[in-house]
């Protein structure tokens, strides 16, 4: 008799701790799922952004200073396609109650958070020194490298950048002034001996009305003399704030899936405890 009744309230006992089990564990996997989606939006909006809106429209400039400057927007990227495989595995092991596929999705998780961090440090860092090595990188690379050794590639990066942002120079038309663009052409009339024709003291693409020989007048009503690199800045600075703001909002919502994945996998791993408890004692 006494042992039925010991039976009955351990059995009652069981099913009040069942429930409050089950809805704490609802609950925390539907928290888990819904940041999940947020993960899924935010990465989404990382590899869109960083590589098909930004990395796209502004080829003409990695091609002119590189790719250092540029090294966070990389490796959002690259957070942002991790991220993708890891809410895969998380919407997984949340969907089926695996432990350990939860456990990776948090280790993988943190792994992210960390690199994401790091990107948002550096682009933090270099956004500091930017505009001063941008201007001397793009300087450089202008009296240098155009019409040199007929790299069609540089050519055409930096008459798209003067074109499109109707600037002329790195930091002012006369940045052209002892280039090698301009040198090459005063070396071929020495050579030819033909010097009634102008030198093109500017490339065609710095003038106003693009025409054959146009660089030749400098005067403002026919060229730009207004530099690249402040225009440039002041467009690209607004796209590198979205970007701040979508890796802010990535790492949040990381932050809450760490945490809430953690306390998913001790819920688990406690009921697994007391099932395997409640059939030893009966």
């Amino acid at each position: 008799m006494n042992d039925n009744v010991n039976y009955k309230s351990l059995k009652q006992q069981k099913s009040k701790v069942d429930n409050r089990a089950k809805c704490m564990k609802s609950l925390v996997k539907t928290l888990l799922l819904f940041f999940n989606i947020i993960l899924l939006v935010c990465s989404i909006g990382l590899i869109v952004y960083c590589s098909i809106y930004f990395y796209k429209r502004e080829t003409h400039v990695f091609n002119l200073i590189g790719t250092n400057l540029f090294l966070a927007y990389y490796l959002l990227i690259i957070s942002g396609l991790l991220l993708i495989i890891i809410v895969v595995i998380g919407f997984i092991g949340i969907g089926k109650n695996i432990i350990k596929m939860i456990h990776s999705y948090v280790i993988l998780m943190v792994l992210v958070f960390v690199l994401e961090a790091v990107s948002v440090g550096l682009a933090i860092y270099y956004s500091s020194y930017f505009l001063d090595t941008f201007q001397l990188d793009l300087k450089r690379t202008m009296t240098t490298e155009y019409h040199r050794d007929g790299n069609q590639q540089m050519i055409d990066s930096i008459d798209s950048l003067q074109m499109k942002y109707k600037c002329c120079g790195s930091a002012y038309y006369t940045d052209w002034d002892g280039s090698f663009y301009v040198t090459q052409q005063h070396q071929q009339q020495n050579k030819t001996g033909h010097k009634s024709v102008p030198v093109t003291r500017v490339p065609e693409s710095c003038c106003r009305t693009r025409a054959t020989g146009c660089g030749s007048k400098i005067h403002p009503s026919n060229i730009y003399h207004q530099g690249c690199v402040h225009k440039f800045y002041g467009s690209v600075s607004k796209k590198l704030i979205w970007v701040g703001y979508i890796a802010l909002a990535c790492l949040g919502a990381q932050l809450f899936g760490i945490i809430i994945g953690t306390v998913l996998i001790i819920i688990l791993k406690n009921d697994v405890k007391y099932r395997i408890n409640y059939h030893q004692n009966t």
